[in-house]
């Protein structure tokens, strides 16, 4: 505020200077800034027609679809994991209840019971995409996109092993 006194009591010529001075160098700062936007001479940098939009973040699947068939027959013991993990982790079943599952995996899951809000509880999940990559001849790796009317989708990845049966088995799960 002193500073502020002592400028006005300066003569008119002065401060007419001064604010002149002022302007330059607010003006010289911005086109110190703005001018390597307007110029570009670098061939190498994309131009943003070159760098595409970013995906959205929503699947927007209706259905669920499968990257191949690799692994094709693993698709129902997938669907059936995820629906009762869905069921579990959303507080509507008992780790017991979670199908497909290795005796490990379901102990795993019973001993790390989420503590599930009830706001959570309410929420209706459903999958809105299911990919299927086959590892081996007897592992898959399947990522289930869910919707639960969240902000985003968000994935459930595990691993399926077929047994000497042939019958497939969730043996990992990559979130927990």
């Amino acid at each position: 505020m002193i500073a502020l006194r002592e400028w006005l009591r300066r003569p008119i010529a002065e401060q007419r200077w001064l604010l002149a001075a002022l302007v330059f160098v607010v003006g010289f700062g911005a086109l110190v800034l703005v001018a390597p936007r307007l110029v570009d001479d670098d061939p190498a940098r994309p131009t943003p027609t070159e760098i595409g939009s970013a995906p959205s973040p929503v699947i927007e699947a209706t259905e669920p679809q499968s990257d191949s068939a690799e692994g094709a027959d693993a698709r129902p013991t997938a669907r059936r994991f995820v629906n009762s993990y869905l069921a579990f982790i959303y507080g509507r079943a008992e780790a017991e209840d979670i199908a497909g599952v290795t005796a490990a995996v379901r102990r795993e899951l019973a001993a790390s019971r989420p503590r599930v809000p009830p706001a959570l509880r309410q929420r209706r999940p459903r999958i809105v995409d299911l990919r299927l990559t086959q590892q081996t001849r007897d592992a898959v790796l399947a990522t289930a996109s869910v919707d639960d009317g969240d902000v985003a989708v968000y994935p459930i990845v595990f691993t399926l092993d077929r047994r000497r049966s042939g019958a497939w088995v969730v043996s990992r799960l990559a979130n927990d």
